[in-house]
């Protein structure tokens, strides 16, 4: 769909404004490959970053890891764990992201939910 929001952070910013960051971005944590864009840099999952989704509306929200992690982070604070390297839930309003493990985030997808 056209207004998927696919926020990356190649330039150690992310790439809309609808993501702010709080934390340390590397280069060399691998690659995460989704939808077949390939992303090299990462946010690092440290325990003091933050990534705040200012969303005003209802998104069904993918976070993508790593190629080679398994998908963990806190939402809200409450621990999610995923079975690949990517993890989809359903936001609504301002949503935080925090650590739960150390964890790379390559993008977050954002698609509304109509």
């Amino acid at each position: 769909s056209d207004s998927t929001i696919v926020v990356s952070f190649d330039n150690k910013t992310p790439s809309n404004s609808i993501v702010t960051v709080q934390g340390n971005y590397s280069n060399s944590k691998g690659t995460a490959t989704y939808n077949g864009k390939t992303y090299t840099m990462c946010v690092k999952m440290e325990s003091s970053t933050t990534i705040t989704v200012n969303a005003t509306q209802s998104y069904t929200m993918t976070i993508v890891f790593g190629d080679s992690e398994t998908a963990s982070i806190k939402i809200n604070g409450t621990k999610v764990t995923g079975s690949s390297s990517t993890y989809t839930t359903t936001i609504d309003g301002t949503t935080t992201l925090t650590k739960a493990d150390s964890r790379n985030v390559f993008a977050i997808v954002l698609t509304p939910v109509n």
